[in-house]
């Protein structure tokens, strides 16, 4: 019998979120639906599926109501094998779901075709797992979290949210939050928990009406304002960026070769410091990494040791002498510069190079260069040294040496051949299938040498896309380089020159990815005998490298943020062939040109700010939906709440006819007529001709009985107690004028 009164007791408490539970659950289904529609590839037609995908959700309600827990288990699992079935047995459902994922993980460029059967199983899928957390185990923060998780997700995949999504999602979230609210208040089902009951609707209206006005004011506040509220969410997340670099120490991350995929907010902080025996005349790359295979939007380290091995095995054959190929191959061109006959003797520069964080950090090495060590234990403890030569003072001619380095050139002729025929296959190749579109562009525009690719790049990177350090969000299922060039338009350093990478190996030409930093010669300052420049983050860069005979590996400049076109100058490359081309090629960069909008008619400047409403059609329709969502809402919870009667025990049933009371004569003076059962029904029966005395009093006598005497009603005394109550409620109803009856039944539900 205990037993009995506690499920009847948490039947009743929930009975107050009967309806809210399943619209709050079928509002996150067709949110689902729109989210899927909102993927670019997919075509879904909701118009069709907009019932379809509510009828698992009735199911579950209906088995629910009618039979528990048992009933919904058992059309639980009638729905999961329905949906194991169709999934297995039909090829055409497994295909659309097999496209659902391409679209949702791919680029979205290509139409994937109709795909309503498999939305609708995945749908189904949706409902069972709701309906089990929601109902069953009674946890709900999951599809909170869920719901969140997605709209914030949306940019990450580059989804553009439907107004139908967000509509929802929205409408999910608030009633999730009252749901929270009702579902916390003890149902007693007397007089002295009514004020409790009433305290904690309004409070779930208030609650309700400060999410409702936080959600207006916040689109209000980007209508109004868009610029200023995106750029205060950059300088938020710049902030933030910057704090926690401070907080870690550096800058750096452990993969060098991970192309960003947000936006790049230095925070000035020193990373190097490099001192030169000789004032700089031109910028000095330090190189800290270089990418070779390009995967997935990342690149990993050049493996130069497998190409020395690859040296060794297929053409050198040095046997005992093999240990000195990489050190040879690393010191090679400054060697050779070096040894070069000149009317005039070359001297070599010195840098000395002090990371702030030595053990965390590579090793920063500028180009034509050969590590010197001046004093092994400075090196060891503060920091490393090279000798080198600027760009403009390199001249490397195999045939014009001295002649007491004959020999050494013609060990270095073999690693430097040796080397070339060994890394061309590594650094040209290029995932093709992974970038169809860039590809397809360079198919297009066939070039002929490497001033003739280099003048195509830098046409495509200063015309076609704009240089920034904050583009937004690169979303992750979409190569970031193609999403540079294609979409956004918009990047820094890294995506600059990852695409030149990748274009420069697409045309046969040996390239690599590098990053490290890049000081300007007005950043030396004289102290004493030496030149020294404080090197921060403001100064990390990503520049592409190609490898040119007689040179080695060169730096390529191609950020426009890096570089005076007029004073640029490329080594090993031929600049009046360079401009040449610049200036008389036509390109075929129709690829890259996004459709415009058209331009709205001008119309008279009206002061103060001017609020962007949307078009017409998207005002009706979201009226539309909320429209229809409070019909929904008004039918289900009606039809909960009339249904709930047939179960509701004696004391619940007070409750409710208290409620009917104070709304009809007033709360103060219905609590004047808690009287005893003869006096109260007396005057209510006074009050309302259409209510019996016999009915209330009769009504009134059973809620005692249960209530103060401890005897549970037994069925048949149930029954007759929820008869009596129907009888006062309609009479009561009757009583009412014409517009309060209508509140009565329709939105206040008492009827």
């Amino acid at each position: 019998m205990r037993e009995r009164v506690w499920l009847r007791m948490e039947r009743e408490r929930r009975e107050n979120v009967a309806g809210m539970e399943w619209i709050f659950m079928l509002t996150m289904v067709y949110g689902t639906m729109f989210f899927l529609n909102s993927i670019e590839g997919l075509d879904i037609s909701w118009e069709w599926i907009w019932i379809p995908a509510a009828i698992p959700m009735g199911m579950l309600w209906m088995g629910e109501r009618r039979w528990g827990k048992w009933g919904m288990g058992a059309v639980s699992t009638l729905l999961l094998l329905l949906v194991l079935g169709l999934g297995i047995g039909s090829t055409e459902l497994r295909n659309q779901l097999q496209r659902i994922w391409e679209s949702l993980r791919g680029s979205g460029m290509e139409s994937y075709g109709n795909v309503n059967g498999g939305v609708l199983l995945l749908l189904t899928l949706e409902t069972l797992l709701l309906g089990w957390l929601e109902v069953v185990f009674r946890i709900h923060m999951p599809l909170y979290i869920l719901t969140t998780g997605l709209m914030l997700a949306s940019p990450m995949f580059g989804i553009e949210l439907r107004e139908e999504t967000v509509f929802f999602f929205f409408v999910f979230q608030v009633l999730f939050w009252g749901i929270q609210v009702l579902g916390s208040v003890p149902w007693c089902g007397m007089r002295e928990n009514h004020h409790r009951l009433r305290g904690s609707g309004k409070a779930k209206i208030a609650l309700l009406c400060c999410i409702l006005g936080c959600f207006l004011a916040s689109q209000m506040l980007v209508l109004l304002n868009p610029q200023g509220f995106y750029q205060a969410a950059y300088e938020a997340e710049g902030y933030l960026q910057r704090t926690m670099k401070q907080v870690r120490g550096s800058v750096r991350t452990d993969q060098e070769g991970i192309i960003s995929r947000g936006n790049l907010y230095p925070a000035d902080m020193r990373q190097l410091t490099v001192s030169s025996d000789r004032r700089p005349t031109e910028r000095i790359y330090l190189k800290g990494f270089s990418g070779g295979d390009y995967v997935n939007g990342e690149w990993l380290a050049a493996d130069d040791e497998a190409i020395f091995h690859r040296m060794e095995e297929n053409t050198l054959h040095w046997d005992r002498w093999s240990s000195l190929i990489p050190g040879m191959y690393r010191s090679m061109f400054f060697i050779m510069n070096v040894n070069m006959r000149r009317d005039e003797q070359l001297l070599s520069r010195g840098l000395w190079i002090e990371p702030e964080n030595l053990a965390n950090e590579p090793e920063y090495v500028p180009y034509f260069s050969m590590q010197y060590y001046w004093n092994v234990q400075d090196v060891e403890e503060n920091g490393y040294s090279y000798r080198y030569f600027q760009q403009d003072e390199m001249n490397v001619d195999w045939e014009n040496i001295r002649m007491d380095f004959v020999t050494g050139r013609d060990w270095y002729y073999e690693t430097e051949e040796a080397y070339r025929e060994e890394m061309m296959e590594p650094y040209t190749r290029v995932p093709r299938q992974e970038l169809p579109r860039l590809t397809a562009l360079c198919d297009a525009n066939p070039a002929h040498s490497v001033e003739e690719v280099t003048a195509l790049i830098l046409s495509l990177l200063r015309e076609n896309v704009q240089y920034t350090r904050t583009p937004g969000l690169f979303p992750v299922n979409e190569d970031p380089v193609e999403y540079f060039l294609f979409e956004s338009q918009e990047g820094y350093c890294q995506h600059y020159a990852s695409a030149a990478v990748l274009m420069y190996r697409l045309y046969g030409i040996p390239a690599r990815y590098a990053t490290g930093y890049v000081v300007s010669p007005d950043a030396f300052s004289a102290r004493g005998e030496e030149y020294v420049a404080e090197v921060t983050d403001v100064s990390a860069h990503a520049w592409p490298e190609i490898y040119l005979e007689n040179y080695g590996w060169v730096p390529v400049e191609v950020t426009p943020s890096s570089y005076e076109a007029a004073e640029t100058a490329y080594l090993g490359l031929d600049m009046e062939a360079l401009q040449d081309s610049l200036e008389s090629v036509q390109w075929d960069l129709s690829a890259l040109t996004q459709q415009t909008v058209e331009e709205p008619e001008e119309r008279e400047e009206l002061n103060g700010p001017r609020l962007s409403l949307p078009e017409n059609e998207e005002i009706w329709r979201i009226v539309t939906y909320l429209v229809l969502f409070i019909l929904a809402y008004g039918v289900l919870e009606r039809g909960c709440r009339t249904w709930a009667v047939g179960s509701m025990s004696a004391r619940a049933l007070y409750d409710r006819w208290q409620q009917a009371l104070d709304f009809a004569v007033g709360e103060e003076r219905a609590a004047s007529w808690e009287e005893s059962p003869p006096k109260a029904a007396k005057i209510i029966s006074e009050t309302f001709p259409t209510i019996q005395n016999e009915w209330i009093y009769g009504f009134f006598e059973w809620v005692e009985r249960e209530a103060f005497r401890g005897k549970p009603l037994e069925e048949p005394e149930e029954d007759q107690a929820r008869m009596l109550y129907r009888r006062c409620i309609c009479g009561l109803e009757e009583s009412l004028p014409w517009w309060k009856r209508f509140v009565f039944r329709y939105i206040k539900m008492l009827g």
